[in-house]
């Protein structure tokens, strides 16, 4: 792993930080901390995508579990399966590349990116 890749590992923890506690301000600090306008395009485009999904899975699956109160452990393991799903599908090819270039657990990373939009969506 060279500088680059380990500089961009902690900015993407520092990202992660920024939308877990931020939302609102995670384009404006990806503008501010990634001067790479590629890389920053890359960040805000997955920022997009991992917002969607987990606004998608939420409405169409989780919301109708809690009303029915069966959202258990099973349901929010499926719930994390589908947001994957729906990521991997709209990511670009430039987002899956860097992600497996950038990032050691690409899994445990975006994992971590839809944590931070339900803790956003629960307030």
């Amino acid at each position: 792993m060279n500088w680059e890749n380990i500089l961009t590992e902690i900015i993407l923890s520092i990202v992660g930080i920024v939308i877990s506690g931020l939302g609102t301000l995670v384009a404006y600090w990806i503008s501010k901390l990634i001067k790479n306008e590629k890389i920053k395009a890359i960040m805000n485009s997955l920022n997009e995508v991992v917002k969607k999904a987990t606004l998608e899975v939420y409405q169409t699956y989780v919301e109708g579990l809690k009303e029915k109160n069966i959202f258990d452990e099973e349901a929010q393991k499926t719930a994390l399966k589908r947001a994957l799903n729906i990521i991997e599908t709209n990511c670009t090819q430039e987002v899956k590349e860097w992600l497996k270039t950038n990032v050691s657990d690409v899994q445990e990373y975006l994992t971590g990116l839809i944590e931070a939009q339900i803790a956003l969506l629960k307030k």
